[in-house]
């Protein structure tokens, strides 16, 4: 039986994990036998407890801000994109595939197949289905983005008077020692010695794909080619892998469309399960969890936020089995996770991406940043002390949530690896009373 354990641990076998953990369900009772020995941290619980229900509202009021000032900014800039056109705004909730999202948005009025996505004045993709609303949930949409594969949209780059047309769709590759940078593929250009400019929408064919002249004049991003006989290709305004969470669907004017804000404040919504965490006996001395007696049959999964009072966020869960779960705490190194910082200068949002936790430091969490799109604050060079928030884009883990401060670079440039320390006033081992993201019910996922 010992072997085949063994042997179950490195090729885990499906039926067999189950049975394993419906038969041992039961052994949950048994942390509460540990219960007593919680008295020995009882003033420390109390103080970190008492700390968060302190600051929780202004912290759960600040991350709503946030996000609604990024749906804000997801509306174009440039009052030329708004000719003849309307905006539903939608909130980025999950990945169909690595170059597809599923939004969520209030209703699916005006909304057709083919539809541009924008973000501001920068071009995301376009729709490719739709999920109407049922009820109590909202309506969710499949989108396309313009970094897929397959992928083509028509596009121009003008010199003056003059203008030259190409393709863009799809990754170009990048030669060894390269910056790890994204850049989106360019096909085809009318004029080959091409070498710079601001590329825009523009189909020579506008009946060929449903929607198209609605995404006229939308930007794509900055050409850019690496000598003179190099390939070209585009440099993107947006971070398309873990930089999307509030963007807005282009419809026609006439469709009667409202602007209903795409997200729901998370806090409230109901889908939260108080539990009380205990310690988790981990075999690997530098791993940082909790166990709580939820697990798959009370609704909870794997990356799902738990938080402690108020919305900050100290962990997701790792593995969720039949009646318990382990939580992953900031601490723990790989948990990972997508940010935004607000300018302490203006207060605005601005989207980090992808942190991952290296583990812990003094008063706080050390995080590896991979920078995929420039950051610019307001203010003198050096560093800026930024309150940091959760960003949308995963299930399970909603935007807003508080995460702490932590110094960022006043200016960083793409494709630089950066470390970030977060400063927290609490630990999150010192919480008992935490709070699990409930999973939405089956049939109103995406």
């Amino acid at each position: 039986m010992w072997g085949g354990l063994v042997y179950a641990s490195f090729r885990p076998v499906e039926p067999l994990e189950r049975g394993l953990s419906a038969a041992l369900a039961p052994l949950r009772w048994a942390a509460r036998l540990g219960a007593p020995f919680e008295l020995l941290a009882s003033r420390r619980v109390e103080a970190a407890e008492r700390e968060l229900a302190r600051l929780g509202a202004d912290e759960a009021a600040e991350g709503a801000r946030a996000l609604a000032r990024l749906a804000e900014r997801a509306l174009p800039l440039d009052s030329a994109l708004h000719a003849g056109r309307r905006f539903v705004p939608a909130e980025v909730v999950g990945r169909a595939r690595k170059d597809e999202c599923w939004l969520a948005l209030p209703a699916l009025e005006g909304v057709a197949l083919g539809a541009p996505v924008v973000c501001g004045d920068a071009y995301v993709g376009r729709v490719v289905e739709l999920r109407p609303a049922r009820a109590g949930e909202r309506a969710h949409v499949r989108i396309e983005l313009v970094t897929g594969a397959e992928f083509r949209v028509g596009a121009e780059v003008r010199r003056g008077e003059e203008r030259v047309f190409l393709t863009v769709g799809g990754l170009a590759a990048r030669r060894p020692g390269e910056p790890r940078t994204v850049r989106l593929a360019a096909h085809q250009p009318s004029d080959p010695a091409l070498a710079e400019g601001v590329a825009r929408v523009h189909e020579l064919f506008p009946d060929a794909q449903p929607c198209s002249p609605l995404a006229e004049g939308f930007r794509l991003g900055v050409l850019r080619r690496e000598g003179e006989r190099g390939a070209a290709w585009l440099e993107p305004e947006l971070d398309y892998l873990d930089g999307l969470y509030q963007v807005a669907i282009v419809v026609e004017a006439q469709s009667g469309v409202g602007t209903r804000s795409p997200f729901e404040p998370a806090l409230e919504d109901g889908r939260w399960l108080a539990t009380r965490a205990s310690t988790a006996l981990e075999p690997a001395a530098w791993r940082r969890t909790l166990r709580l007696p939820l697990g798959r049959a009370d609704g909870v999964a794997p990356g799902a936020a738990v938080t402690g009072f108020g919305a900050r966020l100290i962990g997701r869960i790792d593995r969720a089995e039949l009646a318990t779960s382990a939580v992953a705490l900031l601490t723990d190194p790989g948990c990972t996770l997508v940010a935004l910082a607000l300018d302490p200068a203006d207060g605005e949002p601005h989207v980090l991406g992808r942190l991952t936790s290296l583990g812990a430091a003094e008063h706080g969490v050390r995080f590896r940043w991979s920078v995929r799109v420039p950051l610019a604050l307001a203010g003198a060079a050096g560093e800026v002390r930024a309150r940091l928030f959760t960003g949308s884009g995963e299930p399970g883990l909603p935007g807003g949530l508080f995460l702490g401060e932590a110094l960022l670079p006043q200016r960083a440039a793409a494709g630089e690896e950066r470390e970030l320390v977060l400063l927290t006033s609490v630990d999150p081992a010192d919480l008992r009373t935490v709070f699990v993201r409930r999973a939405p019910a089956a049939e109103g996922a995406p």
